[in-house]
């Protein structure tokens, strides 16, 4: 397999290079089933190419590097290796090896003749870490530090080497509180902190990175900030490098003219006397690598929306529904949660609750706080282990500082309750209400805030004369019972799977994520219908609702409000 690989290589080769020859077996390296070099001459100039095949070829593109750049171009690494493709989402034809070798060749010497005829030096801007920060011998930090902002001081967490190597940068942040968070995560060993300075700056224009494998020196960093602050950074730069000390670390944040923020740290050496940033040292310094950790960088990367930052929500009811319901909210950048709930997770709800096994027998509220606050940084998430009601009666949970209430009790009559009492309440944020249906026949979501419509309304009045005090939007016809009891009444549940629940959550998410960015007008009450052959294997009997057409699963507020609703309508003084 490898001789035909290589055979196929050097064909390929020939066509773009001159002077092709097999690499010498010693020069593979591991995993690489073939290679070859040769001649080729861009932009003017004369350089060895050459070409590694991977042991995952044409899945895996092949290795390209050149050697005898005159001057550092971008897309090319320190060791000659051509950045050439993206290969995330690429697509190659497998069957076609000699085509990928082809095309992959063809694309490196595009992209190295660019760089010579300096068509693409503005990358270098916005590949600045990978330039000055990614050289092997750089060191990896964290940074906590939000890129936004005027030059500061901020707190470095430094750790002692083993060998009387002294104390070592390992992360930044802006404040001690993050800094404590960030040191939990890395975990044990002899930490301090100590003053540092942060920089962010915009780049005018690309800088040329150092040629080969050299390095800036303090001279050449000293020279690149005077070239892109203005008069009153510098001087702003220089109080702060004098309060922090004169071996302070510095974190340099470092704006493209795309956009994109990269950060890289500075480590002088430890010294008395002047900050090397202002002036004297030619010393080379060590340079971090930064692996950033602030929620600029971490919400938009993960997909979660930015706005949501300062959006509060009280969540009541943590169970199977409520917990993933929580954790969603979370992963798409809620700032605050407020989780009521008074219930222990019992061991029988391992295999529907997201929390599992390891939080059996805890309060669900304060298992869960524990379980978000462990996924998720920036998160500030509060537990109330007590019922709803006694929480707003005692003064615990105040309505007027949420952006949200989300409902997902399981819990009709408790959440009717619930639903007058926020609708009194002048200070009431919009209320959001959700809950599955047994056997995976369906779930719901209800948004209601002062507008037409809420959660009373979806029920029959009392005196109804076929089905009293039932939800108009449900899958399932009045009068059954779906609880089963596998235990005695301790044993008592409603048959749903995790599924279900994950799928009402996301349901129930997209609406409450749509209330807190102010994009869905009015209230609303959206549905999912499953599969009905379980409940109706089970023996019981689907709703009219049921057969509604798919648009009748989103309805507005004037679709489903009861005019004669005790809450909302006429008869409750509502709107």
């Amino acid at each position: 397999m490898s001789g035909t690989i290589q055979y196929v290589l050097e064909q390929v080769a020939r066509e773009q290079l001159e002077a092709v020859e097999p690499l010498d077996p010693s020069r593979l390296g591991p995993g690489i089933l073939a290679g070859a070099t040769g001649r080729v001459a861009v932009a003017g100039h004369g350089l060895e190419v050459t070409v590694r095949i991977p042991r995952g070829f044409p899945a895996d593109l092949p290795h390209v590097e050149v050697s005898g750049l005159p001057f550092r171009i971008p897309h090319v690494a320190r060791d000659g290796d051509v950045c050439f493709a993206v290969r995330q989402g690429l697509v190659v034809d497998r069957r076609d090896p000699a085509g990928v070798l082809r095309q992959a060749l063809a694309s490196a010497l595009e992209t190295v003749e660019a760089g010579l005829e300096r068509r693409n030096l503005a990358d270098f801007a916005e590949e600045f870490g990978a330039y000055w920060g990614g050289a092997p011998e750089a060191r990896v930090a964290c940074s906590a530090v939000e890129p936004e902002g005027g030059p500061r001081v901020i707190i470095a967490l430094e750790r002692g080497e083993r060998e009387g190597g002294g104390f070592v940068p390992v992360a930044f942040a802006d404040d001690k509180a993050r800094l404590e968070v960030v040191a939990r995560r890395l975990g044990a060993g002899e930490w301090r902190s100590r003053l540092a300075v942060y920089v962010p700056m915009a780049l005018h224009d690309a800088p040329t990175p150092p040629p080969g494998g050299a390095a800036w020196t303090f001279k050449d960093w000293r020279a690149f900030l005077h070239g892109h602050l203005h008069r009153r950074g510098r001087k702003r730069l220089g109080k702060l490098l004098r309060k922090a000390g004169a071996d302070a670390p510095v974190v340099l944040g470092v704006l493209s003219a795309g956009g994109t923020w990269t950060l890289l740290g500075l480590k002088p050496p430890s010294r008395s006397g002047v900050h090397p940033l202002l002036g004297g040292s030619s010393e080379v310094p060590a340079v971090l690598g930064l692996e950033r950790w602030d929620r600029t960088y971490l919400l938009p990367r993960g997909g979660a929306d930015g706005r949501l930052g300062r959006r509060r929500v009280l969540l009541v009811g943590c169970g199977a529904l409520g917990g993933q319901l929580a954790v969603l909210l979370a992963a798409s950048g809620v700032g605050s949660l407020t989780l009521v709930d008074p219930d222990r997770l019992s061991n029988d709800n391992t295999f529907r609750h997201v929390l599992g096994r390891s939080a059996a027998g805890r309060p669900k509220a304060e298992a869960l706080k524990h379980d978000l606050e462990q996924r998720f940084p920036y998160l500030e998430v509060s537990a109330v282990a007590e019922d709803v009601r006694r929480a707003l009666d005692d003064g615990h949970v105040h309505l007027g500082g949420f952006d949200l209430v989300v409902l997902a009790t399981g819990e009709p009559s408790l959440e009717l309750e619930l639903n007058e009492r926020l609708r009194r309440s002048p200070a009431a944020p919009p209320a959001l209400f959700t809950w599955l249906e047994p056997l995976g026949v369906g779930g719901h979501a209800l948004l209601t805030g002062r507008g037409e419509g809420c959660f009373e309304c979806l029920f029959n009045p009392p005196d109804h004369e076929e089905a009293p005090l039932f939800n108009r939007a449900s899958f399932a016809a009045p009068g059954q019972r779906f609880t089963r009891d596998l235990a005695g009444c301790g044993g008592a549940f409603t048959p749903f799977s995790f599924l279900d629940a994950a799928r009402t959550a996301e349901l129930a998410a997209r609406l409450a994520l749509q209330s807190l960015t102010g994009a869905t007008p009015g209230n609303r009450l959206v549905s999912w219908r499953g599969d009905p052959g379980a409940f109706l294997g089970a023996g019981f009997r689907l709703s009219e609702r049921w057969g509604t057409p798919p648009e009748g699963l989103s309805l507005g507020g004037c679709e489903f409000r009861r005019p004669d609703c005790p809450v909302c309508g006429a008869a409750g003084g509502g709107s």
